[in-house]
């Protein structure tokens, strides 16, 4: 399952700008990459 979603990040959490359908106490590999250079998708 890959999943492209938009976070704000004050600091020290990343927070997602929509609630995710994740299982609790699963790690997850995230790449992170700045909005302003990640690619445009459409629904």
């Amino acid at each position: 399952m890959n999943e492209l979603l938009s976070v704000t990040f004050d600091g020290s959490v990343l927070t997602p700008d929509k609630p995710l359908k994740l299982e609790r106490n699963k790690r997850y590999l995230i790449t992170i990459v700045p909005e302003e250079v990640a690619p445009v998708q459409n629904a």
